[in-house]
């Protein structure tokens, strides 16, 4: 057995640093940390370059211990040769002998470059690791409370949009309801604005079909917005249509100036449509000078010129005081006059 000290054991007091010396002892690390790094840069291949794109604190370091000239090569370097990347001389130097385009452009790649192949350290705390282990302290309690107090119901609230869209209406007619008083607001309100509850929802459909009877009484029929949008047109095309007599007004009447669309002359809409698109293009029965030029096959620069020299008659419709309808015969006249005439386009120039 080992033998034992006789002498008495000294006890060990370890005494921690204030908080002065805590901050100096760090402000010590960190100007040990900048000068390896200053002088790793410095005895480098890319010692001349330096700064380049580094830190302040070890930029600072560096030019600290440069010359002025050493400090204000990237400015003579501009000065001379322009931008380091572009070569350009008209904008102004911004850093590191490159204008602010070149510039702002080297350092997103960089960051970019950095933040691709970084690899996040799961052992470094993060916010969203702090906000996760809130929710899970937090989740045990309010499922007791949830548990505690069953006949509590989650209340859905919706936006005056959600709510709106909701009910089938857009949210700006909603808005003019609610400014007229035609509309009650919701009592509910979070942050000043109005949430919608189911019983607020009930109420403006209620309104609303109050405020088409015609549609109860009458079910299966449409309106007239309703048609055109079925047969993917606008309200607008179908009234000028309906005027015009090109579209059949709808059999069922419900007021001198309503009407109610059925099955029936939807289809009926629908087959107009159809045929419109499929039809040919009607010829026009009446063309400007330049129209019937181009399909004569001359210039109009020509038939002005035969026009004014009395060689070509002028067409017998007037419009204006300078413009003429040409008309079928007028247009088969001018071929018949260039097929006899194939002369007059190169005397006339």
């Amino acid at each position: 057995m080992p033998k034992r000290s006789k002498s008495a054991m000294v006890p060990v007091e370890i005494v921690p640093l204030d908080r002065n010396e805590q901050v100096a002892e760090f402000q010590r690390m960190i100007a040990r940390a900048i000068e390896e790094q200053v002088n790793e840069a410095l005895s480098g291949r890319g010692a001349i370059l330096q700064p380049f794109f580094g830190s302040k604190h070890v930029s600072d370091e560096i030019k600290r211990r440069q010359t002025v000239p050493e400090q204000q090569k990237f400015v003579h370097y501009f000065e001379t040769w322009g931008c380091m990347r572009c070569d350009t001389k008209l904008a102004r130097h911004d850093s590191c002998g490159m204008c602010g385009t070149c510039h702002s452009l080297i350092v997103g790649r960089l960051r970019e470059g950095v933040r691709k192949h970084s690899v996040p350290d799961p052992s470094q705390p993060t916010f969203m690791d702090g906000v996760r282990l809130a929710r899970a302290a937090l989740a045990p309690p309010i499922t007791a409370l949830a548990q505690a107090s069953p006949t509590s119901v989650k209340r859905a609230y919706r936006t005056q949009n959600d709510a709106a869209r909701e009910a089938g209406i857009h949210p700006k007619t909603l808005s003019l309801w609610i400014c007229s008083g035609k509309v009650q607001r919701p009592t509910k309100r979070i942050s000043g604005k109005g949430m919608w509850e189911d019983e607020d929802i009930e109420r403006l459909r209620t309104f609303i079909l109050q405020k088409k009877p015609v549609l109860r009484t009458y079910p299966g029929f449409r309106t007239h917005t309703e048609a055109a949008q079925e047969a993917g047109i606008t309200r607008n095309t179908l009234y000028l249509w309906v005027r015009s007599g090109k579209v059949q007004r709808p059999e069922t009447q419900i007021s001198p100036t309503k009407w109610l669309w059925s099955d029936e002359d939807i289809n009926r809409l629908k087959g107009f449509i159809l045929e419109k698109k499929l039809a040919p293009p009607a010829k026009p029965s009446y063309r400007n000078q330049k129209q019937a030029a181009k399909e004569a096959g001359i210039g109009e620069g020509t038939l002005s010129i035969w026009i004014s020299s009395g060689k070509f008659e002028r067409p017998a419709k007037r419009l204006s005081a300078a413009r003429w309808e040409w008309t079928d015969e007028d247009v088969e006249r001018l071929k018949a006059f260039k097929a006899a005439h194939p002369w007059q386009g190169r005397d006339s120039r």
